[in-house]
């Protein structure tokens, strides 16, 4: 069994990495200066996609994929290969509840076992919970994040080019694998690849995942590629392909995928109770963090 401490090392690197882009401090991503409006950005008609359609239109629908579900339940797993690119270095199941009105809960647990990390937002306050040191801390949801309407950016005001407008409930969650289940912030960066002449956004194929028929996308010169629910927009798989020196293979170093989902099921409310276990204690977020790395992902998720 692969140590809860090897994950949380590489799970807090990703959210090291992306939690720069929420809060400004990645060199042009700064949605408080604003002086300029995110244009161009489509919006999503209704069409059914299919393999003949767009790549813009396969992100305006990833752009609006909050507006496609009321509630949200999935199970995913998530997959880390070693530095060889051949064995399997860590794993962990990360489930997940979205209301679309900013309510969400995470659970973080290896196969067949019970949660490591809870982390919930009843879209007022927020408790993050580890039952393995039965410890929790508390903290209310910021201001600027409590509005779902920031999930489309498209008359968001920004300082340039560069700007990832990503600051709504959601983006809080502490887990990198939501902005594959939320793709406001992917969708943006995809978009600003197609802008730019030494990046590109393709789609390279049709498939099925839980399921559900998908697009499939690639993202160059990253070589990501997504597997994009063409009816909601949401991500149901996403790899990071293998780099060795100036190649690029067609083995994942990375996988994320979703092994269950569920659209506009009814979700019990106390799934959203920010109410601690009684007998566990109460620190501080540093407290709570302590320990976890500093350094960031070179390559994280959303930065273009």
């Amino acid at each position: 069994m692969i140590k809860k401490e090897l994950f949380v090392s590489i799970l807090l690197g990703a959210l090291l990495g992306v939690g720069a882009v929420y809060i400004g401090l990645v060199p042009g991503i700064d949605a408080a200066n604003a002086q300029v409006t995110v244009a161009n950005i489509p919006v999503y008609q209704g069409q059914v996609l299919t393999e003949d359609s767009s790549v813009e239109d396969i992100l305006a629908l990833m752009l609006d994929s909050h507006k496609m579900w009321t509630t949200l339940q999935a199970q995913t797993l998530y997959q880390v290969k070693d530095q060889s690119g051949n064995d399997l270095a860590h794993f962990v199941n990360q489930d997940f509840w979205l209301v679309n009105d900013g309510k969400s809960r995470l659970e973080i647990h290896y196969p067949d076992e019970i949660p490591f990390l809870i982390w919930v937002s009843d879209g007022t306050n927020i408790i993050e919970q580890d039952t393995d040191k039965e410890q929790y801390y508390t903290q209310p949801v910021p201001s600027a994040f409590k509005s779902t309407e920031s999930l489309d950016p498209r008359s968001a005001p920004v300082d340039n080019s560069n700007t990832i407008y990503v600051n709504h409930p959601f983006a809080l969650i502490q887990s990198s694998l939501k902005d594959w289940l939320v793709p406001s912030g992917i969708a943006q960066a995809l978009f600003l690849d197609l802008q730019h002449p030494d990046r590109d956004v393709k789609i390279i194929g049709t498939d099925s995942i839980v399921g559900r028929e998908v697009l499939v996308l690639l993202r160059i010169p990253k070589r990501h590629m997504y597997w994009v629910d063409i009816e909601t927009g949401v991500i149901l798989r996403a790899e990071y392909l293998n780099r060795e020196g100036d190649e690029v293979s067609d083995d994942w170093i990375m996988r994320f995928e979703v092994v269950s989902i569920q659209y506009d099921v009814a979700l019990n409310q106390d799934l959203f109770s920010t109410l601690p276990n009684p007998e566990f204690n109460e620190v501080s977020s540093f407290e709570f963090h302590e320990g976890f790395p500093e350094e960031q992902l070179e390559d994280n998720l959303l930065v273009p």
